[in-house]
């Protein structure tokens, strides 16, 4: 797995997370580490791009539930090693899509994980980037 992290500046800073390969508890870590230098850095908003993401495990499905808690900020836990159990839905009342975590055009094997944990209805998904960041006031040029 190959984790990348670039910045996009405006009025506030979003911060693009590229996964690429296979999310599962070996890219735990990997992950999280990258989400806490973007919000060192200051980012408000996290793209998590998925375009090269082939797999994600149950770990890759807690890894998404710890982004939204860090960009929340509160205290992600780590995973247990003998247990990969889905994470609770962290959704706002009344099934509301939160809004600090926004994922980019995940391929049919991920997105399908995403919908039978009902993942897809927690987090705006979209397949264009321009798009993703009109959604929070952002363009991209």
């Amino acid at each position: 797995m190959i984790v990348s992290l670039n910045q996009i500046e405006g009025d506030i800073l979003v911060a693009v997370l590229g996964i690429q390969g296979e999310l599962d508890a070996s890219g735990f870590r990997d992950v999280m580490h990258h989400a806490e230098l973007a919000l060192n850095e200051g980012a408000r908003y996290l793209l998590v791009d998925m375009t090269e993401l082939t797999f994600m495990s149950s770990s890759g499905l807690a890894a998404l539930h710890s982004l939204t808690l860090m960009m929340q900020n509160v205290q992600p836990q780590e995973p247990s090693d003998r247990s990969e159990a889905a994470p609770e839905k962290t959704s706002n009342a009344r099934g509301a899509k939160q809004k600090r975590v926004i994922l980019l055009n995940p391929q049919p094997p991920v997105m399908k994980v995403l919908e039978s944990t009902g993942f897809s209805e927690m987090y705006e998904i979209f397949d264009d980037q321009d798009a993703a960041l009109a959604s929070i006031g952002l363009s991209s040029s």
